[in-house]
Protein backbone atom coordinates (compact mmCIF):
# COMPACT_ATOMS: atom_id res chain seq x y z
CA UNK A 1 0.00 0.00 0.00
CA UNK A 2 2.87 2.38 0.74
CA UNK A 3 4.13 1.83 -2.81
CA UNK A 4 0.71 2.68 -4.21
CA UNK A 5 0.36 5.78 -2.07
CA UNK A 6 3.83 7.11 -2.82
CA UNK A 7 3.74 6.54 -6.57
CA UNK A 8 4.86 9.78 -8.24
CA UNK A 9 1.54 11.35 -9.16
CA UNK A 10 1.41 15.08 -9.65
CA UNK A 11 -1.39 16.29 -11.85
CA UNK A 12 -0.98 19.29 -14.10
CA UNK A 13 -4.56 20.58 -14.09
CA UNK A 14 -7.51 21.01 -11.73
CA UNK A 15 -9.55 18.11 -13.05
CA UNK A 16 -6.71 15.60 -12.82
CA UNK A 17 -5.71 16.89 -9.41
CA UNK A 18 -9.26 16.45 -8.13
CA UNK A 19 -9.32 12.93 -9.59
CA UNK A 20 -6.03 12.17 -7.87
CA UNK A 21 -7.49 13.31 -4.53
CA UNK A 22 -10.52 11.07 -5.04
CA UNK A 23 -8.23 8.16 -5.88
CA UNK A 24 -6.15 8.84 -2.77
CA UNK A 25 -9.29 8.88 -0.63
CA UNK A 26 -10.08 5.42 -2.03
CA UNK A 27 -6.74 4.22 -0.66
CA UNK A 28 -7.71 5.66 2.71
CA UNK A 29 -11.02 3.79 2.56
CA UNK A 30 -9.25 0.57 1.60
CA UNK A 31 -6.97 0.91 4.60
CA UNK A 32 -9.88 1.75 6.91
CA UNK A 33 -11.58 -1.50 5.86
CA UNK A 34 -8.69 -3.41 7.42
CA UNK A 35 -8.63 -1.46 10.69
CA UNK A 36 -10.67 -4.04 12.61
CA UNK A 37 -8.44 -6.89 11.42
CA UNK A 38 -5.34 -4.94 12.42
CA UNK A 39 -6.81 -4.18 15.84
CA UNK A 40 -7.70 -7.84 16.46
CA UNK A 41 -4.28 -8.96 15.29
CA UNK A 42 -2.60 -6.45 17.57
CA UNK A 43 -4.74 -7.44 20.55
CA UNK A 44 -3.97 -11.11 19.99
CA UNK A 45 -0.26 -10.40 19.75
CA UNK A 46 -0.23 -8.34 22.94
CA UNK A 47 -2.26 -11.03 24.70
CA UNK A 48 0.24 -13.72 23.69
CA UNK A 49 3.09 -11.56 24.93
CA UNK A 50 1.34 -10.85 28.24
CA UNK A 51 0.64 -14.55 28.73
CA UNK A 52 4.31 -15.37 28.32
CA UNK A 53 4.09 -17.27 25.03
CA UNK A 54 7.34 -19.10 24.33
CA UNK A 55 7.81 -16.90 21.21
CA UNK A 56 6.87 -13.70 23.04
CA UNK A 57 10.11 -11.97 22.09
CA UNK A 58 9.67 -12.68 18.38
CA UNK A 59 5.98 -11.75 18.53
CA UNK A 60 6.86 -8.45 20.18
CA UNK A 61 9.47 -7.68 17.52
CA UNK A 62 6.99 -8.40 14.72
CA UNK A 63 4.29 -6.38 16.46
CA UNK A 64 6.64 -3.41 16.77
CA UNK A 65 7.56 -3.62 13.08
CA UNK A 66 3.91 -3.87 12.08
CA UNK A 67 2.90 -0.91 14.23
CA UNK A 68 5.79 1.18 12.88
CA UNK A 69 4.82 0.38 9.30
CA UNK A 70 1.19 1.19 10.01
CA UNK A 71 2.25 4.54 11.47
CA UNK A 72 4.47 5.17 8.45
CA UNK A 73 1.53 4.41 6.16
CA UNK A 74 -0.77 6.76 8.08
CA UNK A 75 1.86 9.52 8.07
CA UNK A 76 2.49 9.01 4.36
CA UNK A 77 -1.22 9.16 3.59
CA UNK A 78 -1.53 12.45 5.47
CA UNK A 79 1.53 13.96 3.78
CA UNK A 80 0.37 12.91 0.32
CA UNK A 81 -3.10 14.30 0.91
CA UNK A 82 -1.63 17.61 2.06
CA UNK A 83 0.56 17.72 -1.05
CA UNK A 84 -2.40 16.96 -3.32
CA UNK A 85 -4.47 19.72 -1.75
CA UNK A 86 -1.56 22.16 -2.10
CA UNK A 87 -1.28 21.14 -5.73
CA UNK A 88 -5.02 21.66 -6.17
CA UNK A 89 -4.75 25.17 -4.72
CA UNK A 90 -1.86 25.90 -7.07
CA UNK A 91 -3.74 24.56 -10.07
CA UNK A 92 -6.87 26.57 -9.20
CA UNK A 93 -4.82 29.75 -8.82
CA UNK A 94 -2.95 29.06 -12.04
CA UNK A 95 -6.25 28.47 -13.86
CA UNK A 96 -7.62 31.77 -12.54
CA UNK A 97 -4.51 33.64 -13.71
CA UNK A 98 -4.75 32.14 -17.20
CA UNK A 99 -8.36 33.28 -17.53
Amino acid sequence: MIAKVTAPNVAQDVTRTEALIVHHKEYCTEIDVHTDAFTKFSQTGHKLIAEGHFLAHEIEEKMNILEQRKQLLNDTLAQCMATYYQNLDTQVQFSAVRL
